[in-house]
Formats: structure tokens, C-alpha cells, sequence
């Protein structure tokens, strides 16, 4: 995970402000690939910094317990952020 990520998830812990006016909607994950929840337990969050402009690909996705995970590719692929 890139340092942007600590730092956006030391936003998320502080509740914000965050760099995005689309950090912390709703992440909907149609694909299954995280353990089920309701559909409002995920939330998303922006992690710029990939050399792309705009949002860029990389994400931060938490649930309403703060188990948080990462991607890096938009959502195909995550992994649990130890923390």
C-alpha cells in the first residue's frame, strides 16, 4: 500500500475533511468479492497519487466495523489492511 494510502486512512479515522467530494459514498459491491454486508455498510475512499488525473484507480473501502481493504485496480482485486 503507498504512503497515500496511511495518510487517507488517517483521514477516514478523523472522520476528514477528504480530497474528494465522492469519498465516503456508498461502495456497492455487486461483485461479492468482500465478506456480505447490507448494502450500505461499505464505503469508498479515493487514494490519488497513481500518476493517472483525477480519482485514479486506487481505493480504500471500509465497512461500518472499520475493517478496511485495499485496491488498487478499482475493484477487481483486495486485500484486509492490517492495522
Amino acid at each position: 500500500m503507498p504512503p497515500q494510502a496511511r495518510q487517507i486512512l488517517q483521514l477516514i479515522d478523523a472522520s476528514g475533511p477528504f480530497p474528494f467530494s465522492r469519498d465516503g459514498i456508498v461502495y456497492h459491491d455487486n461483485s461479492g468479492a468482500l465478506p456480505h454486508h447490507n448494502d450500505a455498510w461499505y464505503h469508498e475512499y479515493t487514494v490519488a497519487g497513481s500518476g493517472i488525473p483525477g480519482r485514479g484507480p486506487r481505493r480504500i473501502v471500509c465497512g461500518s466495523d472499520s475493517t478496511c481493504f485495499w485496491t488498487p485496480d478499482h475493484y477487481p482485486t483486495f486485500k484486509r489492511i492490517i492495522r
